[in-house]
């Protein structure tokens, strides 16, 4: 049984199953030649471009680019993420990630050692940015920004924060991204 999607982008069964087929046919027929069954696919100059630019430099840089791009095009998502990013407040609860695979636990960003110090001062910090994500996600709110805008501004709030507590969360700006390529 093929289950058929609407979306052409989710066709993977249909592929699968022409390939099925196509793979039948070649070993019924042992006069067919392998190349039969392959298929040449072509990709435009842009969508290489496009490529290079997303598996470039900083993996993090380049999930902000693509999640702002799709904040631009998708309002609901913008909406969603925008909101989301402005309440969250698991670094405040958590802290930053950690690597417990054996002790002394350090945190997964730097390797530093975890202290009870170092974590409360992380933790303090980060309730000051969530106060400050959600004031200024109030603010634009209040006067009627774009959602993608939001999102934007609220990741630009982050870069300003200090190198310390960016360092934890592995953050990168974009500006240490251009200074390094």
């Amino acid at each position: 049984m093929q289950v058929q999607e609407s979306n052409p982008l989710f066709s993977f069964s249909r592929v699968v199953s022409r390939q099925n087929e196509l793979a039948a046919t070649s070993s019924a027929s042992s006069a067919a030649p392998a190349a039969s069954s392959a298929y040449t696919v072509t990709i435009s100059q842009a969508a290489r471009d496009l490529v290079a630019t997303e598996t470039s430099g900083n993996q993090w840089l380049n999930y902000r680019a693509v999640t702002l791009r799709n904040a631009e095009v998708d309002p609901a998502f913008a909406k969603k993420t925008a909101e989301h990013f402005a309440y969250n407040d698991s670094f405040e609860k958590h802290g930053p990630m950690v690597d417990i695979s054996h002790d002394p636990i350090r945190y997964s960003a730097t390797g530093e050692v975890v202290t009870e110090e170092s974590l409360a001062a992380f933790k303090a910090e980060a309730a000051k940015v969530t106060a400050g994500r959600i004031a200024l996600y109030q603010a634009e709110k209040v006067k009627g920004t774009p959602d993608a805008q939001i999102l934007e501004k609220l990741f630009s709030f982050v870069d300003g924060q200090s190198d310390t507590h960016l360092r934890l969360l592995n953050w990168d700006r974009p500006s240490q991204q251009n200074a390094a390529g």
